[in-house]
């Protein structure tokens, strides 16, 4: 049976993925296909994870923040894939903006004891785009990153 070389890269490219992406992550090779440019900036977030037993839930600073998600400090380590809720606090705004997502990824925090690890959070897609906490947030990582680049 023939295929055409999309097809054919249709089926490969998971494999391909799954092989090749954690043996570059592990020779620090590792290839960043973040969608959105992340801005560095701590903010207070609070976290509920829900784990299968329990919910795992606590109180921290981002460590960078972009329209897709966000990257914190949590206490334990935590699959992929797990459901996630977070408020998240801008500056000057009064009301914490609130985001559903899942762990993206998690790790055990760089040059940090053992009991701390580093969490990426993928926001869920919103269900309008007109959601005024998606614009807040939106703005507000707009007007940041032009801040940062134009000086």
């Amino acid at each position: 049976m023939w295929y055409s070389s999309i097809m054919l890269r249709e089926l490969v490219e998971p494999l391909y993925r799954s092989l090749v992406t954690p043996y570059r992550a592990a020779r620090g090779l590792f290839i960043d296909e973040r969608k959105a440019e992340r801005l560095p900036i701590s903010l207070p977030v609070r976290y509920r994870i829900s784990l299968i037993d329990r919910c795992l839930e606590g109180q921290t600073q981002t460590v960078d923040l972009s329209s897709g998600g966000v990257q914190i400090a949590i206490k334990e380590m935590v699959s992929p894939g797990t459901a996630c809720q977070t408020a998240l606090t801008l500056p000057a705004e009064p009301e914490a903006l609130s985001f559903e997502g899942h762990i993206a990824w998690c790790r055990v925090a760089r040059g940090v004891a053992r009991e701390r690890y580093e969490a990426g959070i993928a926001f869920a897609a919103p269900s309008s785009y007109t959601d005024p906490g998606v614009a807040r947030l939106s703005r507000f990582i707009a007007v940041s990153l032009l801040t940062r680049h134009l000086g």
